[in-house]
């Protein structure tokens, strides 16, 4: 049973409401989406391959916060496993100089952007 306690609890934390789990507000050039992700690619950030740099491809199902042309992008985050495909996960994004959405966190899987 212990071994589906990581997965419980990110699954979990999905569904926490970020302004109440101590998310800094939202610059002004962020977006709150919910959308389905589709990986893309991984890259390993340590020896151990505990944290991992994911590539996905989002499709944006709905804009909850801010404006956002694209109803697909490419985005970018840090986690220790990949997000279950399932629809509606809410995403904060943030633009990167190369093009690409990273998703900002407090500190859970994405980047800290502030």
């Amino acid at each position: 049973m212990t071994q589906f306690l990581p997965f419980v609890i990110a699954v979990l934390l999905m569904y926490v409401d970020p302004d109440a789990a101590g998310y800094p507000a939202p610059q002004s050039t962020d977006v709150i989406v919910m959308g389905d992700l589709e990986t893309l690619s991984t890259e390993s950030m340590d020896e151990l391959g505990s944290d991992v740099q994911i590539t996905a491809h989002l499709k944006i199902n709905k804009v909850l916060e801010g404006k956002i042309a694209e109803r697909s992008v490419t985005i970018r985050y840090i986690a220790h496993t990949e997000w279950p495909k399932r629809n509606k996960i809410r995403f904060r994004l943030r633009k990167s100089s190369d093009g690409t959405y990273l998703v900002c966190s407090s500190g859970g899987r994405g980047y800290v952007c502030d």
